[in-house]
């Protein structure tokens, strides 16, 4: 009978096994909890977004309709083109059978799962053991690049961030062992499934990457074999998601951020130069939850966290010989991931095509968590065969370094303190501003801090420990990759406490475990309930405490606002002048300082909710139908034009003011009178039956889009023209007569993508049977410790 030894060497599925036990220790408890309640806080994106998205986006999916347009914020908005719904993302259709709490559960789980396999299969093509792959897949997903994102519930940035090994895995497979086809098609694939995912941003920055990393090995081997074999992935992947792709670009050819954000905006949650510190001591600067966190930029968008004995290890497999291009590839993310603080955001934002369309460049970190993760399981082998004396010497000096460096923050906090307190009070930060930094809380803060550095200094010194043992005793290595292990949990829990279990008297340290997490019902004051019920049909409201748009969203209430970045550019200037703000420093975060009735009436607010849940709110008199017939006058010059709608005396139910001189269709039946009707087919189509006494302008109180299309019912030889009204609603010229009008919401991109993706999944199934000579699904097999990619490094390569 086979020994134990024996069968996990020959059962390759022990790394996908192991992975999924750990996935399950650190949030297992959270698929058991039947739906109530969801992984994120209360009050971030899981709430104001995902979990309303989810619900009114697959509901509709459900009923056979892809919802492309959301009616219940801004007036009406892209919701498929805006990409973070994810209709089409095959893993999101769980959500078309369990509960949208349930399902978003599992999704995560599944997602960090399939994050980690997929860095154990890379790491193990590149001739990683079962036991360095299976570490390193465990330490990406336990990053706090990765992991973190579970607290604010960016749901799409951890979809796509799953399927980057995976590309990562062809490309090296197709580099190493260009003979089947397979490797390129699965990329293809795993570009598909990241452009369906959700988030556009990390899909570009992830393919800038894997185009550094072609390009380096393009160069090392001088050939031009895997460039070609990027080109052809991406080509082929984009193409299967060419009805996302193409819906988003229409979207984003209407939006806000079309031609660039300024570059001031673009550097927005970077990764602060000292959030370095962060890859040896993950929570220096608070745990969001044990302590606020207290440093610069968010800790989802600022936290580089790795492990001291993470970092041990990836600095052992970076001296690899055959590492060296991903270790270029990592130190580049990490430069990038800084922003302004480098010369190459700038460069990036000036030269790069569609680069200046994105902020937050801190983004990048999670490409350099995952090559560091390959190199601290590479590292793990190549400990095992040398340099072990060298290496215990550098973890012991190390942690002696941290020791001290720890004894000396908490002997004198004092110390600490005027670069924590600029910290605190930089623009980015979220805590206090420094004036208001009481000794007591910088003393708190020192105390946690020389915790924190202890804690890595005690790590390290156990490790060091290991490594002089393990001169006379090899097996001691193993406990290497234990500890390893142990830190990246004891980081991961730490960062899904919650506080409902704080105890005051112990600094704000919880005394319990506990899981962060958000009901799925989302509650409202009740101080806002009777204005709800106050509103009629169709009304809108505006709620000054953004965190609850999600809560009225999911009762089916409209909004002037909301919560996405996808703001359509006329939208947000109009909303813009009724704040006295200028149409060209708008952006997606709004102050309402002023309440600006005559825009409101215009958008048919109904309710204003103040910012505080206990005042009772504020009604706005005579908003404006769903829609109405119209004098108009044209103004072209869009300064002027934003001027008369946000001023005081600018009566919206008296006129509509034009860009220009409309162009009017015939009536197909002339009849007197003065009436309009109008019904909605379901998200993106509506009818209407207008009689019009006069040539009008048929006013319809939604949010404009040019991929708005108006045929006449009765007569199947007119289209009506689609026109901007009132800067940023909809307008449809009429002549006198009778007019039945299907109006359709259906972006070109949409329409040409559908066809496009039909042909790319046609070719991709095509080649994937043509050029196979055996189940495809082998291919994924082939990463095993006896096929790998690259040869292991012999004992004398470090």
């Amino acid at each position: 009978m086979a020994s134990l030894p024996t069968i996990a060497r020959r059962w390759r599925g022990v790394p996908a096994v192991l992975l999924a036990l750990l996935v399950m220790l650190v949030i297992g408890d959270a698929l058991f909890w039947g739906g109530e309640r969801v992984l994120g806080a209360e009050g971030t994106d899981i709430t104001m977004q995902f979990l309303p998205w989810y619900r009114f986006g697959f509901s509709e999916l459900a009923k056979g309709n892809v919802a492309l347009r959301n009616p219940y914020t801004y007036a009406g908005h892209p919701f498929f083109g805006g990409w973070q719904a994810g209709l089409l993302y095959p893993p999101n259709w769980i959500h078309l059978l369990l509960p949208v709490g349930i399902a978003i559960n599992w999704s995560i789980a599944l997602h960090l799962w399939l994050a980690g396999w997929f860095t154990s299969l890379w790491a193990a093509g590149r001739g990683t053991s079962r036991r360095g792959a299976t570490l390193a897949g465990a330490v990406f997903i336990l990053s706090g690049p990765v992991f973190l994102r579970i607290f604010p519930g960016h749901l799409p940035h951890l979809y796509v961030m799953a399927w980057t090994p995976l590309l990562l895995w062809a490309l090296d497979r197709w580099i190493f062992r260009p003979r089947p086809w397979h490797p390129l098609l699965i990329g293809a694939g795993a570009v598909a499934m990241q452009c369906l995912a959700g988030h556009p941003q990390y899909v570009y920055f992830t393919a800038m990457a894997m185009g550094l990393y072609v390009m380096l090995h393009s160069i090392q081997r001088r050939s031009l074999r895997p460039l070609a074999a990027i080109g052809l992935m991406y080509v082929l992947g984009a193409s299967i998601a060419a009805v996302q792709i193409g819906a988003g670009l229409s979207a984003a050819g209407e939006g806000w951020r079309h031609g660039g954000v300024p570059y001031d905006f673009s550097t927005a949650f970077s990764l602060p130069i000292e959030n370095l510190i962060t890859l040896v001591i993950p929570n220096v600067f608070g745990d969001i939850t044990t302590l606020d966190y207290f440093g610069r930029s968010l800790p989802w968008e600022a936290s580089a966290a790795m492990g001291a004995v993470v970092m041990l290890l990836a600095g052992a497999g970076a001296l690899v010989r055959r590492n060296r291009i991903a270790v270029i590839v990592m130190l580049m993310m990490l430069v990038a991931a800084m922003g302004d603080a480098t010369p190459v955001h700038r460069l990036l934002y000036d030269l790069l095509p569609g680069y200046n369309n994105f902020r937050a460049p801190g983004k990048f970190v999670y490409l350099a968590a995952l090559f560091l993760a390959m190199l601290a399981g590479d590292g793990f082998d190549r400990l095992r065969a040398a340099a072990v004396r060298r290496a215990a010497w550098i973890a012991l000096a190390l942690a002696a370094a941290l020791l001290i460096a720890g004894v000396l923050v908490r002997a004198f906090p004092d110390a600490l303190p005027v670069t924590m307190a600029r910290i605190a009070a930089a623009i980015q930060s979220m805590k206090l501003p420094a004036e208001r930094l009481t000794p007591s809380l910088l003393d708190q803060r020192a105390a946690f801090t020389a915790r924190q550095i202890a804690i890595a200094g005690g790590f390290l010194g156990a490790a060091g420990a290991l490594l002089v043992v393990a001169r006379r005793w090899p097996a001691a290595l193993n406990g290497l990759l234990v500890l390893a292990l142990i830190q990246s949990v004891w980081f991961a829990r730490d960062d899904l406490r919650g506080h409902s279990e704080r105890d005051e008297g112990s600094a704000g340290l919880p005394n319990k475990y506990t899981r962060i997490s958000a009901p799925v019902e989302q509650a409202i004051p009740e101080t806002w309930r009777d204005g709800i019920r106050s509103i009629a049909d169709n009304q809108r409201v505006l709620p000054l405490i953004p965190m609850l748009g999600g809560a009225l969203m999911c009762r089916d209430v409209q909004q002037i606002w909301g919560f996405d970045p996808a703001i359509p550019r006329r939208y947000l200037e109009l909303i813009a002048a009724g704040q006295g703000i200028e149409p060209g420093a708008a952006t997606q975060h709004m102050p309402f300082d002023r309440v600006s009735v005559g825009v409101l009436r215009m958008l048919r607010c109904a309710v204003v909710f103040p910012p505080d849940p206990r005042a009772r709110f504020m009604r706005i008199d005579r908003p404006l139908g769903r829609a109405m017939l119209l004098p108009w006058r044209t103004i072209p010059d869009p300064a002027q034009r934003l001027a008369m709608l946000s001023s005081p005396g600018f009566d919206p139910a008296a006129e509509v003011l034009l860009d220009e001189e409309p162009v009017l269709a015939a009536a197909s039946i002339a009849r007197a009178g003065q009436s309009v009707a109008l019904r909605d087919i379901d998200t993106d189509t509506m009818e209407i039956d207008a009689i019009v006494e006069k040539p009008s302008i048929l006013l319809i109180t939604d949010s404009y889009s040019p991929a708005w299309r108006a045929f006449d019912r009765m007569d199947s030889a007119i289209q009506h023209p689609v026109i901007p009204a009132d800067h940023a609603l909809i307008g449809i010229p009429l002549n006198a007569g009778h007019h039945r009008i299907r109006l359709e919401y259906s972006p070109t991109g949409y329409r040409v993508g559908m066809i496009v993706s039909g042909i790319g999944l046609l070719i991709w199934i095509g080649a994937w049977f043509t050029l196979s000579p055996r189940p495809g699904r082998r291919a994924l097999r082939q990463s095993g410790d006896e096929a790998t990619f690259i040869a292991p490094a012999k004992p004398g390569g470090i």
